[in-house]
């Protein structure tokens, strides 16, 4: 349009220098023909005016190409500065080119650029004025020119300003003239900038969209940072997250897991001090667990015990709620129960982030923050509520270990008093029956004594043999040498004596198919001999081992007094029997119980041979 302007006034100075040429040639032909002064005293006078519109059309043009030229030096500086300001994507050095780069747009004593967070502006760079306090936000919705700023298209130019006048981004009394715009990316407002001067009404329209332009530019280069800033903080955060899970991971041990995991949230989120704190079986307290230091400003003295949840309010609530909060220990409305306590750790905020499995509360991690690290508490505590979560997972895997480990301890023992029950006692049984027989037949039958005291010694070998198959958790040795049939037809003639019952065995089936549940069944049948021979009174016991295709069922019946099974449930008295029925469980099995009083009773347990193509026996007792 300049350009436009410029040739009409050029084609206007030439036609009015064709005209004062014409009327030159023409005033000489008529002085020739006439020497009329008067005519001549008009001439002179339209040629001075010809010559003073030609001084002003000249005038005008230079002015043009001056304006022209200035325009294009803009237009190449705002080029320039959009490719110096696309030229990284680290947010610091883009923050410093807007500020390096607007010193050759406009003229300025001071600038400052805000972010838009949340409802406030935050100043995160200055030029002409001391470093930013961290800490200095303004309310966007308390502050008339802020939110002027922030919601206006155009940039806000004020001209005159009165001392005192509060203005953004100018703290200072010298500010006489003032420019304010949105930095913003289509519909999204990043941030706002400004300038100022010590001049008044040294900004005009011009200056104004001049500034508007630049801020374009420097909104979207400080929008691309911020994306990219925001990926690396993804990235980093899954780092931690991975490393965290890696580091608290590589162990089961719950103590060492606390450990490790207070130590990870506090470097990751660089806290000045955390504490994890668990519930205990009641859920009614906190029990501190680990930390990442010790001393008394630490969080670890505001709980050098268990807190109840009843007199922590705040606790519970992060608990109920399982959201996370931030805590400044500088804020009016602090809680009244911890303005004492915030002042004596010096910890500019806490945060408190709930430890939560599957929707059930373990725990809560209490992070400190000083006050370099609390500007960016928002940010930390989202990073913490990822870590609390790698680390509730790791921490309830470790708790279940602990279980495991301790049931499995359980486990053994009760093996392990099932082996004695089932061998050493058996044994010790067998030499008590031996004994008495031997003792009774020394004055009468020396003998049929010397036979029983052989017998005597067998047995204690044989009880010493299977004390060392128990030490060294091997099977009985009957079992390995012959099989079951034979290590039932040992244990028959070790446990038979004169004037007791009759024992018989039957066998039928392919006892082959019978694989790894020997040592079960020898156990049972050792149990249930031993119990018909001690307490039923019997004249004759038979033990029947049936074999087939698919399931094995041995009994031991015996004719004696028999009793009523529910007396053996008393405590006390169900040792044997819980025996049997867990080794018959062990074996997929089922254990039988059939007794009345005068009438014997029966032991019965029924084993399928291939226990994965059938659903699973139940192990109670059946009377």
């Amino acid at each position: 349009m300049d350009g436009v302007i410029g040739n009409q006034k050029y084609e206007r100075w030439q036609q009015l220098l064709r005209q004062l040429c014409r009327r030159l040639y023409a005033s000489g032909d008529r002085s020739r023909t006439s020497q009329s002064g008067e005519k001549l005293k008009t001439l002179t006078e339209e040629n001075a005016q010809l010559r003073q519109q030609l001084t002003a059309l000249a005038a005008d043009r230079d002015a043009l190409v001056q304006q022209v030229q200035e325009r294009s030096a803009v237009v190449s500086a705002l080029s320039e500065v959009a490719q110096a300001l696309n030229s990284t994507l680290e947010f610091d050095e883009v923050l410093a080119g807007i500020l390096r780069q607007l010193e050759r747009v406009i003229t300025f004593d001071s600038a400052s650029i805000f972010l838009v967070e949340g409802d406030e502006l935050r100043i995160i760079a200055t030029r002409g004025l001391p470093p930013p306090d961290e800490d200095y936000a303004i309310p966007i919705a308390e502050h008339p020119l802020a939110r002027r700023v922030v919601e206006s298209d155009e940039p806000v130019i004020i001209t005159d300003i009165s001392d005192g006048e509060d203005v953004i981004g100018s703290r200072h009394f010298e500010i006489r003239s003032w420019i304010g715009t949105s930095l913003r990316v289509g519909e999204r407002r990043v941030g706002v900038l400004t300038i100022d001067s010590h001049q008044r009404n040294a900004y005009s329209a011009e200056d104004g969209m001049l500034i508007g332009s630049f801020a374009r530019q420097a909104a979207l280069a400080l929008h691309n940072a911020q994306l990219y800033a925001e990926a690396q903080r993804r990235a980093a955060e899954t780092t931690l997250l991975l490393e965290l899970t890696r580091a608290v991971g590589s162990t089961l041990y719950l103590p060492e897991v606390l450990l490790r995991a207070a130590g990870a949230i506090s470097e990751a989120i660089g806290a000045s001090d955390v504490l994890l704190l668990l519930l205990d079986d009641s859920e009614t307290q906190l029990v501190p667990q680990a930390g990442t230091s010790t001393g008394e400003l630490t969080l670890r003295s505001l709980w050098p015990g268990a807190a109840q949840l009843s007199e922590e309010p705040l606790l519970a609530t992060v608990l109920h709620e399982r959201r996370a909060r931030a805590l400044s220990c500088s804020a009016v409305d602090l809680p009244a129960e911890w303005k004492a306590r915030a002042s004596s750790i010096h910890l500019h905020t806490l945060l408190f982030i709930p430890l939560v499995f599957k929707e059930r509360p373990l725990g809560i991690v209490v992070a400190g923050l000083d006050s370099n690290a609390a500007h960016s508490a928002p940010s930390r505590l989202a990073l913490a509520e990822g870590l609390a979560t790698s680390a509730a997972l790791a921490i309830e895997h470790a708790r279940l270990f602990e279980q495991a480990r301790r049931a499995a301890i359980l486990e053994e023992r009760s093996r392990l008093a099932r082996e004695l029950h089932d061998s050493v006692t058996q044994a010790l049984f067998s030499i008590t029956l031996t004994a008495q027989a031997a003792s009774g037949q020394v004055m009468r039958n020396q003998e049929r004594a010397i036979e029983q005291l052989q017998r005597l010694q067998l047995t204690a070998q044989q009880a010493l043999s299977e004390m060392r198959d128990l030490l060294l958790q091997l099977r009985p040795v009957p079992l390995r040498q012959g099989g079951l049939s034979q290590a039932l037809r040992e244990h028959i003639g070790r446990v038979s004596i004169q004037d007791g019952p009759a024992i018989s065995l039957i066998i039928s089936g392919d006892e082959r198919l019978i694989n790894g549940q020997e040592r079960g069944l020898y156990r049972i049948a050792q149990e249930a001999l031993s119990n018909a021979i001690r307490h039923a009174n019997a004249t004759r016991i038979e033990v029947e081992l049936k074999v087939m295709p698919e399931r094995l069922r041995l009994e031991i019946r015996d004719d004696g007094c028999g009793f009523n099974p529910r007396d053996c449930m008393e405590p006390g008295r169900q040792l044997g029997l819980r025996c049997m029925a867990e080794r018959a469980a062990e074996m997929h099995g089922k254990l039988s119980l059939e007794s009345r009083p005068d009438a014997g009773t029966t032991v019965a347990v029924d084993v399928p041979l291939n226990p994965y193509k059938q659903s699973k026996i139940g192990a109670p007792i059946a009377h």
